[in-house]
This record gives C-alpha cells, sequence and structure tokens, in this order.
C-alpha cells in the first residue's frame, strides 16, 4: 500500500508525510510504491501525535517535532516489515497539535474507537485523557518518546514505551548490587530533572542495601572541571563503585580522566549514550570498566537493526535516530501482538509474565507495570561494546 494514498484516507492528508519528508529528509524514488505481500490480517491503529504541520518550522525544527517525525518515519518501516510478513496495518493518523483541546475533540471522532490499539500522544497535558478513553473502550494506548507516568496507574490498557526514572533507579541498583561487590557509593548525577529522580532514589536503595553512599553531586558542564575534586574528598576507592546518570559531554572525559589520575580502580554505570563520543575514548572506557545502561540501546551488529537502518536509509535517505528505532519498536510490538491474539487479548498478551523479545532493543515487559522493565546493559569487551545481563 502506498503511503501517500493511505494519509489521503485518514483526518491528516497527505501534507503530513510531505511536510515531513521534505523538511526532515528526503524521501527516495517516492513515487514509486513499495512491493509488498498481501497481508493475511489487517489492523487499524491509531497514531495520536502533535504533528503541528500549520507550526512547525522545517528549517529550524524543535528536538521534539523533529523526532516526532522521525517516529512516524520509524513506523513506516515497520508498516512495510509487518506488511511482508503479512500483517496489514492501518495507521489511522490525528494531529493534536499539541493542544489538549484538540487531542479531546479527536477522542470525540467516532471513527477512533475502530482503532485496534493506540500510539500517542507524547503530550504529558493530554496522555491522562486519552488513557482514559483507553480504557473505556478497551483498546491499549502505547505512549511513545516519554518516560512521565501521568495517569492512573491501576489503567492496564496504557503504557509507556520507554521506563520511567524509578524503575531506571531500580533496574540500575539490581544490577550493581550483583555485579559490583562494593560498599562504598559515588553518585555524579546531571542537571536535568530526569537524572536527579533517577539519582536520588537510586540513593535511597543504596543505603537501604546496607551500603554507603560518599558522594552525590550533580555536575553540569561548568563543574565538570571539579570531578577529581569531589571524587577525592569523597574518600571513594576502588572498594566502591560510581552510579553516573549524567549525560553532559563534559563530565564523560573529564570523569575518565578523574578516576584514572587518582588510581581509583572503580567500576562506573552510566547512560549508553556515552558512547557517542569518538571511538578512540572506547579503549578508555574499557581499561576504566565502564557499563552502560541504556533504555532505548541496540545492538548495531544485530542483522534485524541492521535490515532496519539499511531499509530506513533507502526509502529516506539518512541515518535512523533513536526516535525513528523506537517508532519501529512500538508499531512492531503492536502489530505482533495484534496478530497473535487481536484487539481483545492485547492488553493481556502485553502484560504477560516473560518479558517478549524486542527486534532492536533488549526487549518489553509490563507485568505488574505501566512501563517498560527491561533495562538493556552494556560494556566493551575487547573493544566490542556486547550486551550484559539482558533479560530472557
Amino acid at each position: 500500500m502506498d503511503y501517500l494514498m493511505l494519509l489521503k484516507s485518514t483526518k491528516l492528508f497527505a501534507r503530513v508525510f510531505i511536510c515531513f519528508c521534505l523538511s526532515f529528509g528526503t524521501l527516495a524514488a517516492y513515487g514509486q510504491a513499495d512491493t509488498i505481500r498481501v497481508p493475511k490480517q489487517f489492523f487499524n491503529v491509531a497514531v495520536i501525535l502533535p504533528f503541528k504541520t500549520d507550526k512547525v518550522d522545517p528549517k529550524n525544527p524543535s528536538p521534539i517535532d523533529r523526532a516526532v517525525f522521525e517516529l512516524l518515519q520509524g513506523m513506516e518501516i515497520a508498516r512495510c516489515q509487518l506488511a511482508d510478513s503479512g500483517i496489514g496495518i492501518n495507521l489511522m493518523m490525528y494531529d493534536t497539535k499539541s493542544s489538549p483541546v484538540v487531542t479531546n475533540s479527536i477522542l470525540n471522532e467516532p471513527e477512533l474507537k475502530k482503532a485496534d490499539a493506540i500510539i500517542g500522544p507524547v503530550s504529558a497535558l493530554s496522555s491522562p485523557a486519552v488513557a482514559e478513553f483507553a480504557l473505556k473502550n478497551k483498546i491499549l494506548m502505547l505512549n511513545p518518546l516519554s518516560s512521565k507516568l501521568v495517569w492512573d496507574n491501576t489503567n492496564d490498557y496504557a503504557i509507556l514505551g520507554a521506563s520511567t526514572p524509578a524503575t531506571i533507579a531500580k533496574k540500575t541498583a539490581a544490577y550493581t548490587l550483583k555485579n559490583f561487590p562494593s560498599e562504598k557509593v559515588g553518585i555524579v548525577y546531571g542537571p536535568n530533572e530526569r537524572d536527579s529522580v533517577i539519582a536520588a532514589q537510586y540513593r535511597q536503595i543504596m543505603i537501604d542495601s546496607g551500603k554507603t553512599v560518599v558522594l552525590i553531586h550533580k555536575v553540569g558542564k561548568n563543574s565538570a572541571a571539579n570531578l577529581t575534586k569531589f571524587i577525592s574528598k569523597s574518600g571513594l576507592d576502588s572498594t566502591g563503585h560510581l552510579f553516573v546518570p549524567n549525560n553532559e559531554k563534559s563530565v564523560r572525559v573529564q570523569l575518565i580522566g578523574a578516576v584514572q589520575g587518582l588510581k581509583i580502580n572503580t567500576p562506573i554505570l552510566t547512560w549508553g549514550n556515552w558512547i557517542e563520543e569518538p571511538t578512540s575514548i572506547y579503549e578508555l572506557f574499557e581499561q576504566a570498566n565502564v557499563h552502560f545502561f541504556w533504555p532505548d540501546g541496540f545492538i548495531v551488529d544485530n542483522p534485524d537493526y541492521q535490515i532496519f537502518k539499511a531499509s530506513f536509509t533507502k526509502k529516506f535517505n539518512k541515518t535512523a535516530s533513536e526516535a525513528a528505532a523506537a517508532g519501529f519498536e512500538d508499531l512492531w510490538l503492536l502489530g505482533k501482538g495484534l496478530s497473535l491474539v487481536g484487539k481483545q487479548g492485547l492488553k493481556d498478551w502485553v502484560h504477560q509474565p516473560k518479558a517478549i523479545k524486542a527486534k532492536l532493543i533488549g526487549g518489553y515487559q509490563y507485568n505488574g507495570a505501566n512501563d517498560n522493565q527491561v533495562l538493556p546493559f552494556f560494556k566493551f569487551v575487547d573493544g566490542a561494546l556486547v550486551p550484559i545481563n539482558l533479560e530472557d
């Protein structure tokens, strides 16, 4: 099915897809429809997102605007792959314009009740209303690009594609308690709200586990140069470990230098985004025993990732982002679930005890939770980034 024709059949019309193709990456050979098998099954997935086609500046999109459109591009790759496996997905497109009022009007559309699943709406202001609609109509809602749970957590029909800060703190703490036999704990967190919440909850888990937290410090780009002083004064030594929910680029090199300069042989656990650094620093990561937690991390030599990457580049003439990979995974999860159990069984299938294998990342698990309980961990071994302690 040609995606342009699919959009014409929805409320959003073709200008959405044309807008983001022109603004966020040229669509290669778009005049020709993809050659795919005729699906044996067909499902409707409502995509309720803030496209803001009347406001987005194509030359200077905000980070969230770019992420939303790249999310949709990732969904298109998943839609094609699902179709190849006999699962047809009709994307019912709705533009919330980042407005709770517009979102509520969308929820009043009779056709929305025909959806088999919902992806959206991202916005914390609109999410509770969409979650309530999902519960009332027994349609599973997956909210992407957000780690904030802002609706009633007893609503099993509404889930996050990502992990909340509380889950990240819990999973990282379990990882270090299992893998780092250390009594002293140092915490260096970043200036944003998510890092602060993760650090506070991690600290409490460590204290409750009988560990001694000798350092907890917020460090931004202006204070990164003082890391050697902070660590030295704390008394952290080789009997401890460092937990670093901090993505400041200046902190990355400064922290490794501080630890090595003080000759402290302590393991470090930090965000997987640190591998954005030049490959020349990877050897330092391995020498310093740096471990990474990466909610959206993927294994680059995974054959499925290579297929996704090549398909994305061929269609959009650019490299797939994490948002694009998330869009792919979210639609793939719903599509596979719908093909196995249908609309009525999707909620229970998603909340099954066993983790659901994903295509690109570690997986999904919502047993007793509304956010993803799977948190992948990685480290460098002989120069290669390898997954460790991935949940089955």
